[in-house]
């Protein structure tokens, strides 16, 4: 049963480790290189995908993000703010989910 155990870990961090290499776009890659390890964000070259990046990973100010959704789901991450005023009713519902708790079920 151990040995079972120990196989089905380390099968799941392999696939966990090796799961942004399957993405084609460079900048998605490095994105999900950044959240998975902690790698820097300075190699996207998407402004918009770097200031989420930055935001998301060290902090940064949400205000470098143009996309006013985006901007809110993240200052909603950062400060405990409402989610109300994302347009996008996924991703409000997303971020309602991820702040408040609530049933993912509205998110597509």
């Amino acid at each position: 049963m151990k040995l079972v155990l120990a196989i089905l870990l380390m099968f799941s961090g392999y696939t966990f480790a090796a799961s942004c290499t399957s993405i084609s776009d460079s900048d998605q890659r490095a994105y999900c290189n950044a959240q998975q390890s902690g790698s820097s964000c300075y190699s996207i070259s998407n402004s918009e995908l770097r200031a989420q990046c930055n935001a998301e990973m060290s902090g940064s100010p949400c205000a470098a993000i143009s996309n006013p959704d985006k901007r809110a789901y993240c200052n909603a991450k950062q400060s405990g703010s409402s989610c109300e005023n994302i347009s996008n009713s996924e991703m409000r519902a997303a971020c309602n989910a991820e702040m408040n708790g609530s049933s993912c079920e509205l998110v597509k």
